[in-house]
Parts: C-alpha cells; structure tokens; sequence
C-alpha cells in the first residue's frame, strides 16, 4: 500500500495514465487499485494505492516505480510469499 495526501491526486492520474499506456502497465502480473481513505488518528483525506506484483520484489519496485517517485507519504509494500491453500478431505 503506497499512501498520498489530497495534492498528489493530479500525479496520480497523470502518472497512471502514462504508465499504464507502458509495457510495464500492460503486465499480466501487475496489478493498480487506488482507494480513498480517512484513516486514524487524524482522519484526513488520503488516496490510498495498492499495488501488486506476482513476482520478484526488485521488479515489482521497478515496475511501479513511477508511483514511488511522486513522493507518497508512507510506503507500506512489502514482499508476500504466496501461500498454497490445501483443504483436506
């Protein structure tokens, strides 16, 4: 999840709409939502991206890089190994 405040909103979308028409926007394992929050304690507007890559961390950095580089608030992204689930008989 990559947080920025209500004065990167024209960053986003432009960078969105530049990234996306990409090689890297156009990747099957990259995934982009983008939310609105106000989360405590201060309850202030917020955009809220959540971005994914199935995949190397290192690529996934450089695939959404674009996004790191306007600056967010809070970077909370981290590596998540994918976890079978198996229900027994």
């Amino acid at each position: 999840m990559v947080v920025y405040t209500p004065d990167h909103l024209e960053a986003i979308v432009e960078t969105f709409n530049k990234w996306f028409d990409t090689e890297d926007g156009k990747n099957p394992r990259a995934a982009f939502f983008i939310a609105t929050a106000q989360p405590p304690p201060h309850f202030k507007p917020t955009f809220v991206a959540i971005v994914f890559y199935d995949g190397d961390e290192t690529e996934g950095r450089r695939i959404f890089k674009p996004f790191f580089d306007i600056n967010p608030v809070a970077d909370l992204t981290h590596s998540q190994p994918y976890v079978e689930q198996v229900i027994s008989p």
